[in-house]
């Protein structure tokens, strides 16, 4: 099943909606999974495919991304469980530039992509973040914002704010009723 066409729907509304000022958060999933997420109840950070090198964000900003996910899981009753997890979440920041959609849709190593025609990049300042099935090892949902946490124009409180609100916006419907 294709889930938002290789992240093109996501990436051009996201980028459309912050031309005009304004944060939307977009979200895809696969319909035949809603039943398995209903059933969710732990999760684990996915971890980078082999030979994948560190992203610029990695330090400050990426602990930061994490942590808010962890809370924002943690409030909708999801414990983390690094050795059997149910699902396994990802994120993907668009921080100093666009991001590749290739490198977006392989970077844990899954092949998530469809061969729709859309953006070949995810514009600067979007967050996006991965549940992938622990069991299956599929791409099951994706959300994204753009929440432009540039270090050159804003200072730690505000990209703390940006980063909170984003999470906390994409992560909002999920899992996804039945």
């Amino acid at each position: 099943m294709k889930l938002l066409g290789r992240t093109c729907a996501l990436a051009l509304a996201t980028a459309a909606v912050a031309a005009c000022g304004k944060t939307t958060f977009m979200v895809g999933y696969a319909q035949d999974a809603a039943p398995l997420m209903a059933e969710y109840r732990s999760y684990a950070w996915l971890r980078p495919a082999p030979g994948q090198a560190k992203r610029p964000h990695e330090d400050l900003v990426g602990l930061r991304i994490q942590r808010t996910v962890d809370s924002v899981l943690n409030a909708k009753g999801f414990l983390r469980n690094d050795s059997t997890p149910d699902f396994l979440v990802g994120y993907h920041l668009a921080y100093t530039g666009d991001l590749d959609r290739d490198a977006v849709d392989t970077y844990f190593g899954f092949g998530f992509g469809s061969n729709e025609p859309g953006a070949d990049s995810i514009p600067q300042g979007t967050l996006i973040i991965d549940v992938v099935d622990a069991a299956q090892q599929r791409l099951v949902w994706r959300g994204g914002a753009d929440i432009n946490v540039d270090p050159n124009t804003l200072d730690a409180r505000e990209r703390n704010r940006r980063i909170r609100d984003g999470v906390g916006g994409i992560l909002t419907d999920f899992p996804p009723s039945q």
